[in-house]
């Protein structure tokens, strides 16, 4: 009985690690596009002028018709943002980018994806053990 409550004790352990939450913080990079979709350059000013870009991120793919809420945006020059998530140890997250003029928004950026995992720590050293025989 004793080596059954031990051995329950040791995996609800071992779910606890592997449900563990991560809280972290991504940079996130990208290339602004320089021409509309119709091939014209994109103007420093106008109405054609980028206003914003948003960076979303999820815990599954994001398809091109998502309608879920950014999880940030930047200003219109910006080519970096920060992305703030808690995730469980080894969950994919994935991003996407849109940037937006003044009338519409552009498709979705490629996705990328990073396999987020607590490092497992190194392996201990040098044990060793003394046993003292009882009579």
């Amino acid at each position: 009985m004793k080596r059954l409550l031990f051995a329950a004790i040791l995996l609800g352990a071992s779910l606890a690690a592997h449900s563990q939450q991560i809280s972290g913080n991504a940079t996130v990079t990208w290339t602004l596009p320089t021409t509309n979709t119709d091939g014209t350059a994109i103007p420093a000013t106008g109405a054609t002028a980028l206003t914003k870009v948003q960076i979303f991120a999820e815990t599954a793919t994001i398809p091109n018709n998502f309608a879920g809420a950014p999880k940030t945006e930047v200003g219109p020059g910006a080519v970096t943002g920060q992305v703030t998530m808690t995730v469980s140890n080894n969950t994919t997250v994935y991003i996407r980018v849109k940037v937006y003029n003044i009338a519409v928004c552009s498709d979705f950026s490629n996705e990328a994806t990073k396999l987020i995992t607590i490092p497992k720590p190194g392996v201990p050293t040098t044990v060793t053990f003394t046993v003292v025989i009882v009579p």
